[in-house]
Formats: C-alpha cells, structure tokens, sequence
C-alpha cells in the first residue's frame, strides 16, 4: 500500500513571478518599478522591454546598475471539517496556512554602445521565478490527509492526529542577453538578441511525525507504528488495522535541486514617429528548459507519487513561455511622457510537467500605463499602474502554487546627479484579488480514503475484491454525506523596491 501522504502535491510549489507571466518575471530594475509601461520607451532601462529603442541613444557607452529587494506573503484560509480533529487546532474546521517570501538581492545590469546606426547591446537580470518561499506549518493539502485517520479510524477508537510539515522552496531563472539594433531608417530601428536562461531551484521539506490518539492510553499521542507494536505484543485485535496505518504514514522528506539552461531569439522594432509619438514592440521566443534532479529523496520519490517528478536524474520540463508586447509612448509637451503598453505571454505553448500547462485556460495578458514629469532639470517624478490577467483555473491553482489576478501601482523619481549620471528610486505595490476554490472532495482525498479503507479490510481477512467493494461503498457513503468536501481562500501580498544607477559616457 502507499503511503497516507502519496497524493500530496507535496513539493508542487511553483514560485511565480513577482511581476510578469507565470514564470516570468519583468520587475528587474528600479526604473520598471517607477514606470511599469516600458516597452514604449527609450532609455537605457528600456534595453529588456524595449531593446530597438536602444537604437535612438546617443553615441558612446550606456550603463545601467540595480538593485532591487522584494517581499512577498501567501495565504491559504482552508476550511475541512476533519481539521477538527488535529492538535492544536483547538476544534475549528477553518485553519490558515502561511507562506512568507523575499527576494533580498536581486541585482541586474543592462549596457549598451552606440556607434553611427549600431548599437551592441547587452543584459543580465533574474528572469524568471520568486527568491525564496517558505512554509513553516506546512500546506492545507499536506495536512488534510491526516486529517482523514480519525475520519476512518473512528470504530478503532481514532479521534484525533497530528503532523509536522514544513517546505521551503528557492527559485531562480537567470538570465543573460546579448544583441544588437540597427536604424534601417533615420526613425526606424530592428533588434535581434539572443537569451540564455540558466534555472537553479531547490526544494526541501518534510511531512513526518503523524501521531494519533492511543486507544490503550487515553490522553496520550502516539504514532501507528508504536502502536501496531504494541497492539501486536499483547494480541490485540487493533493490530491489523494498525500495520495498515502504520505503512501509510511513514516520514516523506525531500530534498532536490534543480539545473537546467535554454536559449531562445528576441526580435524588436522601434518605429520614431516624430518627437512627440514612438512605438515600439518585440517577440522573446519560448525557452526549452529541462531541470535536471539532483536529490536525496529517493525513498520518499519511490513510494510517494507525488514526488515522481523529483527522483533523482530525472529531467523534467520547464518552458519559459513566449511573449509578444507593444507599447506606446507620447510626448505632449517636453517635460511629460505617457506611456501605454501591453503583454501577452503564451504559458498555454510553455511545456511543463505532466503537462500542467494544459490546465490553463490562455496565457497571461497584461496592460500597463505609466505617466512622468520633469519637475526641474535635476528631478523627474513618475507614477504607474498594471493589471495582469493569469488564465489559471481550479485544477491548476494550488496552496502550493497561488497565483492571482493582480493589479499594482508603481511610483517613484529619478534624480539627476552629474550630466551623465542620474538614480532612479522605484516603489511597487501589488493588489491581489483573493482567489476562492470550492471542491467537493478536497485535495482528492477521497482516492486517499479509499486506498486506506482497502488496506484495512484486506488486513482483516477481506479478499483484494471485496475490499475493493466495501471502500468503495464507504467512501461513496462519506461523500455523499459532504465529508471529503473542503474550501480555500487564496491571498497574496507583495512590494519591490529598488534603486538603479544610469552611467553615460
């Protein structure tokens, strides 16, 4: 039989990108954060968004230096009665997991030299995934499927549990890009690059310790192992019951990195309408990316399903996706700039494990509008907004995994020290909108119950067929009732900020 913990997602925790796609990240400098619209601009800080604006510099050498911090909290609100039953949870059905990131140094440079109709430019920035995220008390999802032994155990005297889980994940996907842009015409300008992109992630965590109350000694904890032998010893009829349970809650750990590297074109236009209007708009190719496993788990990979995708030297796919993006920008007057941009990012074509991407219902799509001013020679003041829209759908949402429709404003200054050196100071907010899944078999513990009520009856004497039947017949009769059926709350909150240097000479 497998473990209890088999149909956890256990380390399914995918660390989304603070802003951008599912897996990509664009909040990469200090002026993005004060002026979320960029892929209309022309500026140094332009080269990712917008690289065929780099074009329409002046000659000689454009350096830009950030350094950014970010942080980051996820909340799941679960609600499953069994929860009831878990030490510590004080009989409430309703229990909040959290989940806390920061991204401490996220530094990136862009650099660009221009020469007659040439520019050479490049870049290296994290690209994709999150920082760091950890999860102290676990996840919903770990939790619910010990919740379910005093669920079955009741008639074996079963009336309480609990369980020590923890996860902690990191994710990176750096990136190098190198390219040049040449003016086809005195106002028109193309691009070509090209991306590296290495990807490093590790995940490490546990689901151990799953204790339940002793029939033989009432107010006491201990776990089905110690139980089963002590049930064995003195013949007590528990015994069988307990072997079962004693398998299926053995300790899962894990603990797996992740390395992989791809590359993939970018193609760019600028078209200089005149001094007041510019538009631009690029293509980044999808990246094939195979994260090769490097892992200690490998127990735990065997005999829990959920962890398959992490057994050691197993590759496993993780595609940046594709993106296509426009912006706009107008000058009305010489100390104003508004600027107005859009994203489309194709996750649906980025292939990933077991092909999750499938579950989406279209890729990300985000619009952003910006606005700056000069309030004097030495102090341009800017502020921002952005939506963004992720195609994600009850089945590929998961504690593990919240990604939210987001909207999030942007503010901050640049400030201009030298005449070839200025700072930009960039602030950014997001504003989740909260994220409700109804299910009425939570976490499919129902396929749980039914391996366990199995293995129960086969250990009494029942044949593997009758078994079969009889689970059947009682989870049938358990969800019927509503007792598999569960909710959660999805929340996110997070800010950037960061200060960037831009050096011309």
């Amino acid at each position: 039989m497998k473990k209890l913990l088999s149909l956890v997602a256990f380390m399914a925790c995918t660390l989304t990108a603070l802003a951008g796609g599912l897996l990509t990240n664009t909040n990469q400098n200090a002026h993005f954060l004060r002026q979320m619209s960029q892929e209309g601009i022309i500026d140094i800080n332009g080269l990712y968004a917008n690289p065929a604006g780099t074009a329409f510099l002046d000659d000689g050498f454009h350096l830009n230096l950030n350094y950014v911090i970010t942080q980051q909290s996820r909340d799941t609100r679960a609600t499953f009665a069994p929860f009831a039953f878990g030490q510590g949870n004080n009989g409430e059905t309703t229990k909040k997991f959290h989940g806390h990131a920061i991204a401490p140094v996220v530094p990136s440079f862009m650099l660009s030299y221009n020469k007659s109709k040439w520019s050479l430019m490049a870049s290296f920035a994290v690209t994709g995934g999150g920082g760091k995220c950890e999860f102290d008390d676990g996840l919903g999802s770990f939790e619910s499927q010990a919740a379910l032994l005093p669920l079955l155990g009741g008639a074996q005297g079963i009336t309480a549990y609990s369980i020590d889980s923890y996860m902690k994940a990191r994710s990176f996907y750096m990136g190098l890009t190198v390219g040049a842009t040449y003016k086809l015409l005195p106002n028109l300008a193309a691009s070509l690059g090209v991306r590296g992109i290495y990807a490093t992630t590790h995940y490490e965590g546990y689901a151990k310790n799953i204790l339940i109350n002793n029939p033989l000694a009432p107010g006491t904890m201990a776990s089905p192992a110690a139980l089963y032998e002590a049930c064995d010893a003195a013949g007590h009829p528990l015994a069988p019951t307990m072997a079962v349970l004693a398998q299926a809650t053995q300790d899962i750990t894990m603990d797996c990195s992740q390395n992989g590297f791809g590359i993939a074109p970018i193609i760019g236009i600028d078209w200089k309408i005149n001094d007041q209007w510019n538009f631009a708009a690029r293509y980044d190719f999808r990246t094939r990316l195979n994260l090769k496993n490097e892992a200690t788990n490998s127990a735990s990979s065997q005999n829990a399903g959920a962890l398959a995708q992490y057994q050691d030297g197993l590759k496993v796919r993780a595609d940046m996706p594709a993106i296509l993006a426009a912006g706009l920008q107008y000058q009305p007057y010489s100390w104003m700039r508004m600027n107005l941009s859009a994203k489309g990012h194709f996750d649906k074509q980025a292939k990933a494990f077991a092909d999750a991407q499938k579950l989406l219902k279209h890729g990300t799509w985000e619009v952003a509008a910006g606005e700056e001013f000069d309030i004097c020679k030495h102090l341009t003041a800017s502020i921002s907004w952005q939506s963004t829209n992720y195609g994600t759908t009850d089945d590929y949402i998961k504690d593990s995994n919240i990604i939210c429709r987001s909207n999030s404003l942007g503010l901050g200054v640049r400030v201009k020290v030298a005449p070839r050196c200025s700072f930009d100071l960039g602030y950014m907010q997001t504003f989740y909108k909260a994220y409700d899944k109804q299910s009425d078999d939570y976490n499919n513990v129902s396929h749980t119950a039914a391996q366990v009520l199995t293995g129960i009856a086969m250990a009494n004497g029942a044949d593997q067929a009758t078994a079969m039947q009889q689970a059947a017949t009682q989870v049938g009769a358990l969800k019927s009732a509503g007792a598999f059926a569960g909710s959660e709350h999805f929340t996110r909150k997070n800010w950037v900020l960061g200060i960037g240097a831009n050096i011309n000479f």
